[in-house]
C-alpha cells in the first residue's frame, strides 16, 4: 500500500484488504509517513517555515510538514520528512518548489512500522499485533477489523517490505 516513484526505495506494505488500506492512507486518518531526503543545497529557514505551514502549488495544496535537519554532505542537507498525505511525489515536489530538489529519498517508516531489521529488498510478514496498532493508529478501530479476519484466515497476508530503487541518479 502506498507508491513509491522508481527512484525512491523503502517501507511498503503489501495488501490485498481496501479496508485496511484506507485505514492506513486516507489523509484523514493521519498516519505518519516518514522520509529520509538528501537534497541539493541546504534551505533557509524561511524556505522550511513554507514547508511546515504547508505549501499551494498550482491547484493543489499539502498539508503541514514536520521537518528536522539530519545532516550536512558538503553542500547538500539529508531532512527527516514527516507527512500524513502520501500525495504523488509529494515530498519531491515540495523540495523542488524550494528550489531544493532531492538527490535521494527513502520511505523509513509508515505509522510505527520502520524499516529496522530489514535490508533493501527484504521483507516480512506483519505481525497480529502490528495489523491491529495500525489500524488502531488509522482511527479504523474495530473490535475485530476485516483485516484482522484476513490475517487469521490467509495466516498473516500482510507483509512489510523494504522496496528498491532502480537508479540513483540526480533528478534532472
Amino acid at each position: 500500500m502506498g507508491r513509491l516513484d522508481m527512484d525512491t526505495a523503502g517501507a511498503l506494505i503489501l495488501t490485498n484488504d481496501g479496508k485496511f488500506t484506507n485505514a492506513i492512507l486516507h489523509p484523514a486518518k493521519k498516519v505518519d509517513k516518514v522520509y529520509r531526503a538528501h537534497i541539493e543545497g541546504q534551505p533557509t529557514q524561511a524556505k522550511i517555515n513554507l514547508l511546515k505551514q504547508g505549501l499551494e502549488l498550482e491547484d493543489e495544496k499539502f498539508a503541514p510538514a514536520k521537518l528536522r535537519l539530519l545532516t550536512k554532505k558538503g553542500r547538500d542537507s539529508v531532512w527527516e520528512v514527516i507527512i500524513h498525505e502520501g500525495k504523488k511525489r509529494q515530498v519531491r515536489r515540495m523540495f523542488k518548489a524550494i528550489r531544493h530538489p532531492v538527490i535521494d529519498l527513502t520511505r523509513t517508516q509508515i505509522g510505527f512500522l520502520s524499516l529496522k531489521g530489514l535490508k533493501e529488498g527484504e521483507w516480512r510478514f506483519l505481525k497480529k499485533d502490528e495489523i491491529r496498532r495500525l489500524t488502531k493508529e488509522g482511527s479504523a478501530a474495530e473490535p475485530e477489523n476485516q483485516a484482522e479476519k484476513n490475517y487469521r484466515k490467509n495466516n498473516g497476508e500482510r507483509m512489510s517490505s523494504y522496496g528498491k530503487r532502480t537508479s540513483g541518479k540526480r533528478p534532472n
